[in-house]
């Protein structure tokens, strides 16, 4: 197994508050992208856990109501959304407004997905902009010490994991409580026993999540250091190649590089593992 000697600068907590808070400061440079996207996730959301599901209800409910030999044009539908919102509808007119909906829905989900991606990429560009100015003002001790490619590796992978964070992370976050809001009024407005009873396994899941949690966390660490070690070799391969050529120690530099690839393989593999069990909990 090769042998890096390098060793990573550990952080001295777990959540250092003020490091994020000047990540965030990435996000709401661009504010009025975040009220585009709150806008258009607030309509996906409305659309797929209300509007939606009390369509799909009042629809079942009026299909015993027709009469029999009548055709289901002539059915009347009486539609039950959120906050109070009653009105009937009959087959055209029921068929019109969902359609609406759909139509809305896919121009709200278009929009959420091209503004977020927009979004990734100004963040992503604004961090390592600022990370090559930083790395211009460190001091050559630094660079004695820090290995070229290690520190490539973390100015390319970290910030695209940083930008995801600042982009997706916090749009994955404002969607998940748009819709658990609609969710939650939605099912207490159909039935309160069985909101409660459905409620009742949240306090297992605040238990569990924070576990798989913390375990993922740690894996993908692993799977990035290792990463960045190969990087570093790489670079350090590629710079002494003369060395290696002259030495006719390829096939040692074969091996090294069979270990350090498995390492990553394996690492990445835990971190995938832990990830697809974790996602459906």
């Amino acid at each position: 197994m090769a042998n890096f000697a390098f060793e990573e600068e550990k952080a001295p907590s777990k959540f250092n508050l003020g490091v994020w808070r000047k990540m965030l400061r990435y996000t709401f440079r661009n504010w009025p992208l975040l009220i585009v996207l709150a806008l258009s996730m607030l309509l996906t959301t409305f659309y797929d856990s209300s509007f939606m599901p009390l369509m799909n209800a009042a629809a079942i409910a009026a299909i015993p109501e027709i009469p029999l030999g009548q055709s289901v044009a002539g059915m009347i539908i009486n539609v039950e959304l959120i906050f109070g919102i009653r009105f009937t509808l009959d087959f055209v007119g029921f068929a019109l407004v969902f359609g609406a909906g759909i139509l809305i829905r896919s121009i709200s989900i278009f929009v959420t997905f091209f503004v977020t991606n927009y979004f990734d990429m100004l963040i992503n560009t604004s961090l390592r902009r600022d990370a090559f100015r930083r790395a211009q003002e460190l001091s050559f001790s630094y660079y004695d010490r820090t290995p070229s490619g290690w520190l490539i590796a973390r100015m390319q992978n970290d910030t695209s994991a940083i930008s995801d964070t600042l982009s997706w992370g916090v749009i994955r976050i404002v969607w998940i409580t748009f819709e658990l809001l609609f969710t939650l009024i939605t099912m207490f407005s159909r039935d309160v026993r069985l909101s409660l009873i459905i409620l009742s396994i949240a306090p297992l899941l605040m238990i569990v999540a924070p576990i798989f949690q913390r375990l993922l966390l740690k894996a993908q660490r692993k799977a990035r250091s290792a990463y960045s070690n190969f990087v570093r070799w790489l670079v350090e391969c590629i710079n002494g190649v003369k060395t290696i050529k002259t030495l006719n120690i390829e096939e040692k530099m074969y091996e090294e590089a069979d270990d350090v690839t498995m390492n990553i393989y394996v690492k990445r593999r835990k971190a995938f593992k832990i990830h697809a069990f974790f996602m459906p909990v």
